[in-house]
């Protein structure tokens, strides 16, 4: 039980980033800003990093409630 809210709450967080640093990139594109080139860097890794986090996360839960004897 503690491992599926901890997934949960992981999963939460990394959706809240992704979507975060997702909307910074198009901002920023959409109005023609010139930014940094590291913070498009760091955007994106955290965009990769986090969606990376999503899907493993996803996985994981999906694979536990398979397997689970509920």
């Amino acid at each position: 039980m503690y491992n599926s809210i901890i997934v949960f709450s992981g999963l939460f967080g990394s959706v809240y980033l992704m979507s975060t640093s997702l909307g910074l990139i198009n901002k920023s594109l959409l109005e023609n800003k010139k930014i940094p080139r590291e913070l498009i860097i760091l955007n994106g890794l955290t965009f990769i990093g986090s969606s990376s986090v999503l899907i493993g996360a996803t996985l994981f839960t999906l694979s536990y409630f398979k397997y689970s004897k509920v």
